[in-house]
């Protein structure tokens, strides 16, 4: 749904319900980018300290992994959270779990796409990850865009 309204130089412009701006997209787009920008930069956040814990402090594998992938995640929500999305509003409960349950479907939904694309489909098994990979990324956009950091009327004056 869009609705017209007058921009600041008084022209009329298309500004859809969801906050992208009309039919040309670039809102949307620059978002997308960003979103892309902020998965490299979790990804390498992650593998930096799995590097340093196993290389520097000497930790298990195992433990460095997990420590790793945990400050990834955390850096990645904090960083769509006010880059990506630019949602300014404090930081609510729902959020980080909304958070984990994106991230979590979408890895499941990748998951499966990677099973079927090698097992059903015969797709070669690195053409088939970086297709699932793709896939991955597309379905955690939309869902936190969507889900985590949709934004949201403000309270009405009698319901602060």
């Amino acid at each position: 749904m869009s609705t017209r309204r007058r921009g600041p130089h008084g022209h009329a412009s298309s500004v859809t319900r969801e906050g992208g701006e009309g039919a040309r997209g670039k809102p949307v787009v620059a978002e997308m980018l960003r979103y892309g920008l902020v998965g490299l930069v979790n990804t390498g956040i992650g593998y930096g300290v799995i590097a340093v814990a196993m290389q520097v402090i000497g930790l298990h594998y195992l433990v460095a992994n997990v420590l790793g992938y945990g400050a990834g995640v955390t850096a990645s929500f904090f960083l769509n959270k006010f880059f990506t999305f630019r949602s300014r509003g404090a930081i609510t409960l729902a959020e980080p779990l909304l958070f984990l349950a994106v991230i979590g479907g979408s890895y499941l939904l990748q998951f499966g796409a990677l099973a079927f694309l090698v097992e059903v489909a015969h797709v070669e098994r690195l053409l088939a990850q970086a297709i699932a990979m793709a896939l991955y990324a597309a379905a955690g956009y939309a869902g936190n865009r969507r889900l985590t950091f949709r934004r949201r009327p403000p309270p009405a004056p009698g319901d602060r």
